[in-house]
C-alpha cells in the first residue's frame, strides 16, 4: 500500500492521477501537464501513482480481472485512493484520468465544494453503414469525493459485488465505469460535471479533418460549454466505428483544443436554431 503525500497543516484538496511509467502514449505528458497546471493555479495539491495503483486492490480482485482490460482494476482503485487520501484529511479529493486534457484552465471550474460528482458523458457512435447513435450516461474520468459524501463507500462496494458475481471468463472493460455509473443513475440520478467532453473516435477524426458534423451533433446533445476532455487514449490505434484515432491525430486534436481553448467545440452550442 503507497503511503499518502504528507498534508500540510490546513485542510487541502488534492488531486490524483496514475499511469504507467513506460510505452506513455506521447500525447499523455501533455494531458497530464495540463491537470498539474491547472491544480497549481487553483492551490490543489498533486499526486501521481505508477503501477502502484494497484495495490490497493484486492488480491481476489487483481486475480479474477488477469487476463482482462485493466480499467476495470483502476475504476475500483481509484476509489480506494480516494477513499484512503479522505482519511488522511484531504478534502475534496478529486481523480482525473490521465488523458483528460484541461484545454481551459481558467474557465474549468468542477464543483470542488458538492459532497460527490462524476462526469455527464455523451458518446457518438456511428457504426459504418448504419446510423449515427448517442448514447447518453455517465463515466468517471473526472471524480470528485469529499468528505461525508453519500456515494463513495457503496459505489466501492457495488464494484466488488460485480466482479465477484461475474461469470466466468473476461471481464468487460467498462463494467465498473460507465455501465454500472450509467445504471445507476437510470434509478437515482447522480451528480455529474458538465465541463467535460468525451470524444469518440469519430468525433475526434472529424475536427482533426476540419469537419463539422459529429461534433456539432456531440455538443447539441451535450448541452454545455466544455472546459477539458477525455481523449479516450485507452482507444489509441484501434478500429473504432471504421476510424482509427493514432498519435498524430490526438496531437492534432489536442492543438485543436488548446489553441482554441474549446472554441472549436463550444462554437456549435451558439449554432444552434
Amino acid at each position: 500500500m503507497t503511503g499518502a503525500p504528507t498534508r500540510q497543516a490546513t485542510t487541502r484538496g488534492l488531486v490524483v492521477q496514475s499511469y504507467r511509467v513506460a510505452g506513455v502514449p506521447p500525447v499523455l505528458p501533455r494531458c497530464m501537464r495540463s491537470v498539474r497546471q491547472w491544480a497549481a493555479s487553483r492551490s490543489i495539491e498533486y499526486e501521481f501513482l505508477d503501477d502502484r495503483l494497484f495495490d490497493f486492490v484486492p488480491s481476489w480482485l487483481r486475480e479474477r480481472c488477469q487476463g482482462s482490460s485493466l480499467l476495470p482494476l483502476t475504476d475500483l482503485a481509484r476509489l480506494l485512493v480516494l477513499k484512503e487520501r479522505l482519511a488522511h484529511g484531504y478534502d475534496p479529493v478529486v481523480w482525473i484520468d490521465a488523458d483528460v486534457l484541461i484545454f481551459d484552465p481558467d474557465s474549468f471550474a468542477p464543483h470542488l465544494a458538492d459532497p460527490y460528482a462524476f462526469c455527464k458523458e455523451v458518446w457518438i457512435a456511428r457504426p459504418p453503414g448504419g446510423a449515427t447513435q448517442i448514447v447518453h450516461g455517465v463515466n468517471n474520468a473526472v471524480t470528485v469525493m469529499r468528505t461525508n459524501n453519500p456515494v463513495l463507500d457503496f459505489y466501492i462496494h457495488a464494484c466488488q459485488a460485480v466482479i465477484a458475481g461475474c461469470p466466468s471468463g473476461p471481464i468487460p472493460h467498462n463494467i465498473l465505469g460507465t455501465r454500472l455509473l450509467s445504471n445507476l443513475s437510470s434509478v437515482a440520478p447522480l451528480a455529474c460535471l458538465t465541463q467535460v467532453a468525451l470524444l469518440s473516435p469519430p468525433v475526434i477524426d472529424e475536427v482533426v479533418r476540419g469537419r463539422e458534423t459529429l461534433p456539432r451533433l456531440h455538443m447539441e446533445h451535450y448541452g454545455n460549454a466544455v472546459a477539458a476532455a477525455n481523449l479516450c487514449v485507452s482507444l489509441r490505434g484501434l478500429p473504432v466505428y471504421g476510424t482509427v484515432i493514432g498519435d498524430a491525430e490526438f496531437e492534432a486534436f489536442a492543438d485543436a483544443l488548446e489553441s482554441s481553448r474549446g472554441e472549436i467545440l463550444n462554437r456549435h452550442l451558439r449554432c444552434r436554431v
